[in-house]
Order: C-alpha cells, then structure tokens, then sequence
C-alpha cells in the first residue's frame, strides 16, 4: 500500500510546477502577522496521458501502485505507474488492446480473477478478461478470455462482477445482461429505457439498480424471478441519473447530471432519500460520479462527488467532499476542490487511500487531489474560501514553497 509522506499532510505544503504538473496549493499563512493557522490543503496535479479524443474509466490494480485508464476512441488501456514513497504519478504508458476501434471503455477489478481485470468492448461488442501485468508500466496487457454479447444485446458499456456473474449494461442496445462466467451460454437480457450507464447491486435486499441517463428512470431487477421495475425520477427534483455505486452502508447511491447538487440514496424497500449540496458551487453542481472513501470510520463516512461540465459548459468542474453522518442520513460537512482545466468534462472518480483521481473526458489528463488523514483535515468555511468559488489563489498574505 502506498503510504503518505510528510509532504502531503495538513501540515505541510508543496507547489512543484512542471511541464508535466500543474499544481495549486496553499500552504501556512501568518493571520494578523503573528499566530500561523494551516489551511486546508487542496493541492491537484494534472498528469498529460498519451493523446486520444476521450479518456473515460479509472481502477487501481496492484495495491495502487498502479493505475488503468481506459481511452475509448483508441481502443486503448494506459498504465499509470506511482510513485512508491510520494504516490505522484511518474510513468504512463498506452497499449491499444484490440484495435482502436474497439470501444475500449469498461474496466473492473476481478475477485474470481485476483490481478485481473475485465474491460468491455463497446464496439466489438465483447467482454474480455485482461492480465494488466500490474507490476511493468512497460509490459503490454493480454487477453485472457472473450465473451461475445448475445444477440440482440449491443454495446456493452459497464461491467460489474459478483461472484460468479458479470451484470453489464449495454449502452447501445438498451438491455442489461447477466452472463455466467464459466458458462456464457447461462445468461438474461432484461430491456431497459434509453441508454442503460451503471449497475450496481442492493447490499441489503440483493436486487440490482440500474442508472437510465435518457429516460430519467432507474430500473430494478429482481436476481430471484427476473421481474423488472422502473422507478421515476421525480421531474421537480432533477433527471439524468447516471453514476450509481453500491454504498458501504448496504443501500445504493447515486447521482443526477441534470440537477443543482442532488444525490440520492435507495433503501431496501426501494424507497429514495434525497439530499442537497448548499456550497456555492456544490448548489449550482451537476454530478456525474461518486465515490465513497474505503476504510473510513462509521462515524463519519465520507463521500466525493464529481461536479461535471458534460452536459453544459457552464458547469464548474469540481470534486465535492461531504461527510456525513453515522447514519448516512445527514450531510455534516461539504468542501469544494475546482479542478484546475475547467471544460475538461470530468468523468469518473475513483478514491484512494492517499489521494483522489479524476479522468477528464475531453482532455487527455488524469488529475490527482492529495488527501490529508481524516484526524487531520480542516473544515473551511465555502462562502469564505477563494480556492472553492474559483480554483486560484489562496486566502493568505504569504505562501511558501517547498520544492
């Protein structure tokens, strides 16, 4: 596991700029030029991939010591190799896996597999399991195993693995397909509305929720008999769900593009909580994914939500950090980290225990956002913090950097 190093704590502060990194941070500031009091730090660095028009899916694979990014429009997998002591990204490589029209987009850690990771081909219309070869940034992935989409199924998108069972959405033919991986021939198509994007599984009552991101509907399956059901977006809340994960507490949460900071939380009877992000920029937020923080207390677990200008060029492109209560019925907490590209359509989030890493659909850059220890970090007050309302500069007189 990559551990943090002094340099990343609450109570340090580093800027390095390069013509690999663009990093914001803030550091100590002297207030009323006497007592020093730290500021949150909210340092981001943005690593350049190896070209391509859309960078979509981000895994962490041995430990996270390694990272996968999957590019869609070259059918391709980059490795990302980190830094063992500071958790920086030092190498990327790209390896075009199946041929660049592949459709390259899916990537899902295997636990039947362990090392191995599936990767849906949209364009192939295939589910292949690959062997990343986690521990060489140079060597290129294989391909241990394919399994076709039966028709009429078409354009797997997601893929998810639960116990001996992929549940893939299949983007282009609106279905979601559930395949035995041992005997593909074992499968269920169930229809779905317009443009199936994530499924996850109810922790609690074993049905599997699907997010429809043209059709303002989440759908629920039922493991047992395979009976459908379609839950309604209320039209006065929002519509568009698109990120979906299973949440630690056992339901399923999720989030709507098309909507000022909502969230939502799906209990076992099916039910909906909503809540509302009241920053400046969380209220005003369209939300394309989220990620819990694994290993965090019960007592205050903490979720990210990704802030998106996918669906409008007027969106802030943000992380939002909120913390709630043990209940996870109450947010307690809410901070804002601007992305330093903004129009960069930021797409997915994945957590890790040092940092948080987000790709960007239209640019070809993968951020990184280190994260102090949770004893450690700081409540900033939103309506006060310039780094939230804009990404530059820093409520301080002084700011040093170490390099």
């Amino acid at each position: 596991m990559i551990k943090r190093s002094d340099s990343h704590r609450a109570n340090r502060y580093l800027c390095k700029t390069s013509v690999l990194s663009v990093c914001l941070l803030l550091s100590f500031f002297n207030a009323y030029g006497f007592e020093k009091k730290p500021v949150f730090p909210k340092l981001v660095i943005e690593y350049p991939l190896p070209f391509s028009d859309e960078t979509h899916e981000v895994i962490a694979v041995d430990d996270g010591s390694m990272l996968l990014v999957s590019q869609l429009t070259s059918g391709a997998i980059v490795k990302v190799k980190r830094d063992h002591n500071t958790g920086r990204v030092i190498q990327s490589n790209r390896f075009v896996l199946e041929g660049k029209k592949s459709g390259l987009h899916g990537l899902r850690v295997s636990e039947k597999f362990p090392d191995m990771v599936w990767t849906t081909l949209q364009f192939n219309n295939e589910l292949v399991l690959v062997n990343p070869h986690s521990d060489d940034v140079e060597r290129a992935p294989e391909v241990l195993k394919r399994i076709k989409i039966p028709a009429p199924g078409r354009g797997p998108h997601v893929v998810m693995e639960y116990d001996n069972e992929l549940w893939v959405t299949l983007k282009d033919s609106n279905h979601v397909l559930r395949v035995n991986i041992d005997q593909p021939s074992d499968y269920d198509l169930f229809e779905t509305k317009r443009k199936p994007i994530f499924i996850a599984k109810h922790g609690l009552s074993g049905e599997m929720f699907v997010s429809q991101d043209q059709s303002s509907h989440i759908m629920k399956i039922n493991p047992s008999n395979n009976e459908t059901t379609q839950i309604s977006i209320p039209s006065d809340i929002g519509k568009t769900p698109v990120g979906l994960i299973s949440g630690p507490d056992g339901n399923v949460w999720f989030v709507l593009l098309k909507a000022k900071g909502v969230f939502g939380k799906i209990y076992k009877n099916s039910e909906i909580a909503w809540f509302n992000l009241n920053s400046p920029i969380g209220s005003q937020a369209a939300l394309l994914h989220l990620a819990f923080e694994s290993g965090a207390p019960q007592e205050k677990p903490i979720l990210w939500l990704l802030s998106s200008s996918i669906g409008s060029a007027d969106v802030t492109n943000a992380l939002i950090q909120v913390s709630l209560d043990s209940s996870y019925n109450v947010i307690d907490e809410e901070d804002v980290v601007v992305m330093p590209t903004q129009y960069s359509k930021a797409h997915r989030v994945l957590v890790l225990e040092d940092s948080v890493f987000v790709t960007q659909l239209s640019v070809s850059m993968l951020a990184q956002h280190f994260i102090a220890p949770i004893a450690e970090r700081v409540t900033t007050d939103q309506d006060s913090d310039p780094y939230s309302q804009s990404g530059y500069g820093i409520n301080a007189d002084q700011v040093k950097y170490i390099k």
